[in-house]
């Protein structure tokens, strides 16, 4: 498999860069995992988005799923060119429901409801399981499994979520780090800091560990060095275009 960033900021994208937004691909297909600010044009630079096989949303806030619109509109062109036909799948939390109900196109995407569905087989090798995160609206944490590999997406969450979920020794650790810890809020707020990122990717013996959701305005090297201190193995900050294989 392989995960590549087509945008990782929040709460909004820096110059030239995105809000939340992945590739994952498969022997099997490719697909979006969320589609926040910028997705698309990045997206396009791998495939056209007419060709992917579906897209995944973590959950309904803006930062994760502006870009879905846009996408309306790429399969809009692709069937008029005749480039594409069937509806695109789009897997979603049905909560907020005003929201969800923006999701829906019923001449190019059918959206499906995973809240009661913690596995979905996306294809004959490639399964997804969903948890519930720590996160003011619902919002899944995302375990994908292609043969011995497996790929553990956050998504947003504080630390108050089963941590069991995702097991141990994942190969690739996908997780959020929202704060340099020493601005992270002392009330909930359904985030982790980067140093919070780190120690949770040493307690689950990640493999690899890649922390994404950072705040544009923040030095990376600071970044780096908050969450070197705490994990020593393969780590990444999340930057556009980076590719993680597994």
């Amino acid at each position: 498999m392989k995960w590549i960033v087509l945008g990782f900021q929040s709460p909004y994208p820096g110059p030239g860069g995105g809000t939340p937004g992945y590739l994952l691909e498969t022997p099997e297909g490719i697909w979006l995992i969320d589609c926040g600010s910028g997705v698309i044009s990045q997206l396009g630079k791998y495939i056209h988005p007419w060709k992917i096989d579906g897209v995944i949303l973590s959950h309904l806030h803006n930062d994760h799923i502006v870009d879905i619109p846009i996408l309306h509109y790429a399969l809009l062109m692709a069937k008029r060119t005749g480039k594409r036909t069937e509806r695109m799948p789009v897997y979603s939390p049905s909560i907020p429901s005003t929201r969800a109900e923006q999701l829906h196109d019923e001449e190019f995407t059918k959206v499906m409801y995973y809240d009661h569905q913690p596995t979905l087989p996306l294809t004959k090798n490639l399964m997804v399981q969903f948890q519930k995160t720590d996160h003011p609206i619902d919002c899944h944490a995302m375990k994908f499994t292609f043969g011995d590999k497996t790929i553990c997406y956050t998504a947003d969450t504080g630390l108050e979520m089963d941590w069991s979920f995702f097991g141990e020794g994942m190969d690739l650790l996908v997780i959020e780090g929202t704060y340099l810890h020493k601005d992270s809020p002392k009330e909930k707020r359904g985030h982790l800091s980067i140093r919070e990122a780190a120690q949770l990717a040493t307690r689950l013996q990640a493999k690899c560990c890649l922390i994404t959701h950072l705040y544009p305005e923040y030095d990376r090297k600071e970044m780096m060095k908050e969450a070197r201190d705490f994990y020593q193995g393969n780590l990444f900050l999340a930057e556009m275009g980076l590719e993680v294989r597994v």
